[in-house]
């Protein structure tokens, strides 16, 4: 049931977060890698075989206990070595960052990021009350589109919060669903939601009109897509990503795909289930691992967070050609996780998989890493700017932000709150941040945050 119902979401110890695992067999699984104590299905990213994703871009190990703002507690400088841009053999473009900060030039040019719309309520009734936030998408008017995994239904609200209309219902008909899955941006404005139950996709344009319905073209559900600004549906289906077009109101298959590379992963601890039938490969919490995210360009971002040789990269990968057309290498400055904290996350692992499942004896501190990896995930924005949310000194939580040719910008001023590192972050465009934040009541909110440059 886990492996389907793709994973969870939350910060455990609220503020070490869980990802997914790894079935012996290879095929995706979504059980939470980062413990909460209170686990709850319907959100979170995914490992396939080779990767973590999120579910509904394809792009996570949420991160650690943040009560002050990035702002005040950025990296200090490793070293001041300067930029370098080179051209490789294979015509890609090498971007090796130095420590400083375009905006050290200017501090008043520093970007800020400010909460400006909060949905979800505690108590009462109303389009405002959410049972289960699955996934939020935003279409070309700004608008949020939120999936209620308990209502069954997407609810439609303003850029302001003000809520709009609600679309679909439990049921098996058209624009019904059996088990409503997330939703995510198509051509021309349309915003698909997949059923993971009925295993298609119900299509509605920016009026919540039904347009017409597909069925579900990967294997696993809630499988990492994309449309590309070409028109091509963009897959992926047991590690191999395939690409699809609209023809005549129906999903052709192209005669090409990309299988993923294989990534560099980490110690992984077996567990086994009560009966002994079964077994699958979960990461420790804080563990580093490999990263992606389809891009809108048709092309594929690879991170590597094992911080070998004290530098992070992130490679852009142009699916048409089949190779890296930029690379993004940054040294960091690791942060240590504190004892206290390496101890709450060992408690959770252990209680996570205290029922039903069988632990090895020999599971001890040991397995929890001491410093916390050099990235937790990245998203890329629609202006084409990439963050890299990081933990950085003290536990805070914070972005690198890089410009679309590669060069680092700096750390923007975020937030005050905890909830700034535990908030799940669904889209960036280029002026706000929308994510879904759950508090300690377990209540779901959506959130969007301003960025002010």
């Amino acid at each position: 049931g886990a492996a389907s119902e793709w994973g969870d979401e939350g910060g455990a110890v609220r503020g070490v977060a869980r990802r997914g695992g790894v079935l012996n067999s290879g095929g995706p699984a979504c059980l939470p890698a980062w413990p909460d104590p209170a686990p709850r299905l319907g959100r979170g990213p995914c490992v396939s075989s080779r990767f973590r994703y999120r579910r509904d871009r394809l792009a996570v190990t949420l991160f650690g206990v943040c009560i002050a703002s990035a702002a005040c507690a950025a990296d200090p400088p490793p070293n001041t070595e300067a930029l370098l841009v080179d051209t490789l053999s294979d015509g890609s473009i090498l971007v090796i960052n130095s420590s400083s900060e375009a905006w050290d030039l200017d501090a008043g040019s520093r970007w800020k990021v400010v909460e400006s719309v909060r949905i979800g309520m505690v108590e009462g009734d109303g389009p405002q009350q959410f049972g289960d936030v699955r996934s939020v998408a935003v279409d070309d008017l700004n608008r949020m589109w939120v999936v209620d995994g308990v209502a069954s239904e997407l609810r439609v609200f303003e850029e302001d919060g003000t809520f709009v209309r609600a679309i679909g219902r439990r049921g098996e008909g058209p624009s019904e669903f059996r088990r409503i899955g997330d939703a995510f941006r198509g051509p021309g404005g349309e915003i698909w939601v997949e059923d993971l139950a009925l295993r298609r996709w119900e299509v509605f344009d920016t009026a919540g009109t039904r347009i017409e319905g597909h069925a579900v073209v990967s294997t696993t559900g809630n499988s990492p897509r994309a449309w590309s600004r070409q028109e091509l549906l963009v897959v992926l289906d047991e590690d191999v990503l395939k690409f699809y077009e609209r023809i005549g109101g129906r999903l052709r298959a192209r005669d090409r795909s990309f299988p993923l590379p294989q990534p560099r992963m980490p110690r992984m601890v077996s567990i086994e289930s009560g009966e002994g039938s079964a077994a699958m490969q979960v990461p420790p919490p804080f563990v580093a691992l490999p990263w992606m995210v389809l891009g809108s360009d048709l092309d594929l971002w690879l991170g590597d967070s094992s911080g070998e040789d004290g530098y992070y990269d992130i490679r852009r990968i142009g699916l048409g050609m089949g190779r890296p057309t930029l690379t993004i290498r940054r040294r960091y400055r690791a942060a240590n996780i504190p004892d206290s904290i390496r101890i709450a996350a060992l408690d959770s692992f252990r209680q996570q998989y205290m029922t039903g499942d069988v632990l090895p004896a020999s599971i001890g501190l040991g397995i929890i890493p001491r410093e916390y990896p050099p990235f937790v995930e990245f998203h890329v924005s629609t202006d084409g700017h990439l963050w890299v949310r990081r933990t950085l000194a003290d536990g805070v939580s914070g972005f690198d932000v890089f410009g679309p040719d590669g060069r680092y910008v700096g750390q923007p001023e975020m937030p005050v709150g905890r909830w700034v590192a535990t908030m799940e972050i669904e889209f960036i465009t280029d002026h706000s941040i929308y994510g879904i934040d759950t508090d300690h009541l377990g209540v779901d909110y959506v959130v969007r945050l301003d960025i002010l440059r």
